[in-house]
């Protein structure tokens, strides 16, 4: 950790409504660290001691003011203090409460953004005006047009670099909306900005007089929430299960919906009567009691009234609305491996923290990635950026939702022995019912 620089802030947020949650998206060295360093710090999301910290960590490498030291820090107390599958930088502004989902790489962004542990409802895409759009930007937009996020805000950063021209950033722009448009998405609020100076973050540039549209705040307080997650039906999805002492800590996320002290809980696969129990007490990082209840997009721990098994990879319900689980299942697959799929290869269906083993049985339709209409019936094979409706068969039942009906617990990945290969979202066939 650099100069010690340590920060200390609860990811707590207020219980009166769940906050928003964000992808983040773009290439190494556009800037995101700093961009989300800079949202933290104009937001006043650090204390006093903290902002000592950074100068004295900036001081130490040469610079006034290193901002990406801001995201390190939290990154490192992050990992120290709970498992956690995705990460998670939670600030304020005054209109709301926000988290925003950060992933240091490609595949680390496609894993993140498509699993059940990471229900975006909007995206940062952040686009370096000296590289441009890139290879990868499509993939991006593909999948979110996929997945139907279509609230996304376009960052042209480092206008710094090229003198803040006008020019040069319509040009991007013009880019840009190119780009969504082939991809069926909504023309996007773009903005220029210089993150590293602040420029059109929290205020309007003064070295940018010719834009006079929203800075990157007030961009975020526009968006809408898609769904309401707080109340929906609750899906806890166990991380991991720490001993302490008589009763265990079952450490998780609350994708959706909530739970309260005391409230009865069902833990899926199998949901039986052995499987039920109480929320004995819940404990809450950072906190400073413990709380009575927690709400979609928390990270919190349990402990429960009965000693039965739980594990990682199991989800958490309330009695009355129920996940599905089953052997085999219809999915909307992205195929992002350069090897074609084939049918009744081996791989790992993963969802949330679940991770079990399966094969594609049949491919059924090729689609149109841009508009999702059909290209071909019962294509042999999938190839690489391609998108098509398969059935998928796992060894053992897979717990999840109707990605239209839940898309927190909609969202899967493939992997298979070198990694991520695919991902998609559960699709409900013709005549299929929930039973």
């Amino acid at each position: 950790m650099r100069a010690g620089f340590l920060l200390s802030y609860s990811t707590s947020v207020s219980h009166s409504s769940p906050p928003l949650r964000i992808i983040t998206v773009g290439h190494v060295d556009h800037g995101k660290s700093t961009l989300l360093g800079r949202l933290l710090y104009d937001t006043q999301s650090l204390s006093h001691e903290q902002l000592v910290s950074l100068h004295a960590a900036s001081a130490a490498e040469g610079k006034e003011l290193e901002l990406a030291f801001v995201l390190d820090a939290f990154l490192e107390e992050q990992a120290e203090n709970i498992t956690m599958d995705i990460t998670q930088i939670p600030f304020r502004t005054a209109e709301r409460h926000y988290v925003m989902m950060d992933a240091p790489g490609h595949k680390e962004f496609l894993k993140n953004m498509l699993t059940g542990a990471s229900s975006a409802e909007a995206a940062i895409l952040l686009v370096s005006i000296v590289d441009g759009l890139q290879e990868q930007t499509r993939r991006h937009l593909q999948l979110l047009s996929l997945l139907g996020i279509n609230q996304v805000i376009v960052v042209i950063n480092k206008l710094d670099l090229i003198d803040f021209s006008q020019e040069a950033f319509e040009q991007a722009s013009h880019l840009t909306q190119q780009l969504f448009e082939e991809w069926s998405l909504p023309v996007p609020q773009i903005i220029p900005t210089a993150a590293s100076l602040g420029e059109n973050i929290a205020s309007l540039s003064s070295q940018m007089p010719w834009y006079q549209g929203q800075t990157v705040l007030q961009s975020l307080d526009a968006l809408t929430p898609r769904i309401s997650l707080k109340t929906a039906p609750l899906r806890f999805v166990i991380q991991d299960i720490y001993p302490s002492g008589k009763f265990p800590l079952v450490v998780g996320h609350v994708e959706s919906g909530s739970l309260s002290l005391s409230e009865e809980l069902v833990f899926w696969p199998q949901g039986s009567q052995q499987r039920r129990t109480s929320v004995r007490s819940i404990e809450e990082w950072g906190a400073s009691s413990s709380p009575q209840c927690a709400f979609a997009g928390e990270s919190i721990a349990i402990t429960l009234e009965d000693s039965i098994f739980v594990q990682r990879g199991d989800i958490a319900s309330n009695p009355q609305e129920l996940p599905l689980q089953r052997n085999d299942l219809s999915i909307r697959l992205f195929w992002l491996e350069a090897m074609p799929l084939l049918m009744d290869q081996e791989m790992f269906l993963q969802l949330g923290t679940q991770r079990i083993p399966g094969r594609v049985t049949c491919i059924e339709n090729r689609l149109d990635p841009n508009t999702m209409t059909l290209i071909v019936r019962s294509p042999r094979s999938l190839h690489q950026h391609e998108v098509a409706d398969v059935r998928f068969h796992v060894c053992q039942p897979l717990v999840f939702d109707y990605y239209e009906e839940l898309p927190a617990t909609g969202r899967v990945t493939i992997t298979n022995e070198k990694g991520l290969v695919g991902a998609g979202i559960i699709i409900r066939q013709k005549n299929e019912s929930r039973s």
